[in-house]
């Protein structure tokens, strides 16, 4: 059996980058990585070559690396968000442009890992079967056949369900806000990931989350229900449902919240993590931040949706952070140590 390429020394990042990966593709990762950094002296062609020949999993694997690096284009270069605008920033805050030396294996790794996952940087298409959807970077107003109107924010779809005694909707994706016309003969529902919200009479949004949904109201209130755990959410409150359980009630701020009905996005004091997985749905592609230390840096930052494509360039004015981009759907984001 041929010598294994040996994990890449203090990067523990691009290791998890490679979680869930199969075995032959997460060798093949570390194989493509160490062939293609310029700066590599640890390369050795002659195991290479003895683990392509050890299966035919294993040269399958490499020829995908090879195949998806080149459809999404091998865009190395690093930008310079200094050059890219002319505005003013404190010198500790300025995104420093990010040499092709130290941009090396580490974020060839986990870029191809995420190609790997990713499919190439090819776009998530909306749920099958939707009746209504806007793309990355829309939103758009809906009114719906019993006069109830529906705001759709980012990448969002959902379904109907109407007929005589309920008025039934379920949210495929995103997220929306709902000003429900009155009918008391017909409830008027909302699904989403296994979390039901009934309007009592209302205005609210829900947002699915990952394993859950998170429900806001701004009128009156709404009964949200989990399993056989049901909650009444009052004007001025939210809940968030998580893993098929509901947290607490807790008051929120809806003007920052929904900002996006607004045309902006409000973050405060929340984990970069947070706000670039948030500003990943405004934009096409997928953004990685490979270093757990600044994915949990909280981050105060208002910003327009119009701009989301540049949305990681304006971060850097207010992290300090480097970046580049990979490829058009693939950006990796380090701290400056």
């Amino acid at each position: 059996m041929a010598d294994q390429p040996e994990p890449f020394e203090n990067n523990s990042d691009a290791d998890a980058a490679l979680a869930g990966l199969d075995p032959a593709t997460r060798e093949a990762v570390h194989w493509f990585a160490r062939r293609h950094d310029p700066d590599s002296t640890g390369f050795d062609a002659q195991a290479f070559q003895a683990w392509l020949g050890e299966s035919a999993a294993n040269r399958r694997a490499f020829s995908r690396m090879e195949r998806i690096w080149q459809a999404g284009g091998d865009a190395l270069a690093p930008r310079d968000t200094d050059a890219a605008d002319p505005i003013s920033i404190e010198p500790h805050l300025a995104a420093r442009k990010m040499s092709r030396r130290a941009f090396g294996r580490r974020a060839l790794a986990a870029g191809i890992a995420a190609l790997a996952v990713t499919g190439a940087g090819t776009l998530a298409l909306a749920p099958e079967k939707a009746d209504f959807r806007t793309a990355p970077g829309e939103t758009a107003p809906i009114t719906l056949p019993d006069g109830s109107r529906v705001e759709l924010s980012t990448d969002t779809a959902l379904r109907l369900a109407f007929d005589e005694t309920e008025r039934r909707i379920e949210l495929l994706s995103g997220e929306a806000f709902f000003t429900v016309a009155k009918d008391p003969g017909r409830p008027f529902r909302v699904t989403a990931n296994g979390t039901e919200a009934e309007a009592l009479g209302t205005a609210f949004s829900v947002a699915l989350q990952d394993n859950g949904a998170r429900v806001a109201v701004t009128e009156h209130s709404v009964a949200v229900t989990v399993g056989g755990d049901r909650r009444i959410v009052a004007a001025g409150e939210r809940i968030v449902a998580l893993h098929g359980r509901l947290r607490p009630v807790e008051g929120t701020d809806a003007e920052r919240e929904l900002a996006w009905r607004d045309g902006k996005l409000v973050f405060m004091d929340q984990p970069l993590g947070e706000v670039v997985a948030s500003l990943d749905r405004w934009r096409r592609g997928r953004t990685l931040i490979l270093n757990g230390d600044l994915e949990r840096r909280p981050v105060t930052v208002v910003l327009d949706t119009r701009r989301a494509a540049d949305a990681v360039e304006i971060l850097a004015r207010a992290v300090p952070m480097r970046w580049v981009e990979v490829t058009p759907y693939l950006t990796l984001i380090y701290g400056l140590d």
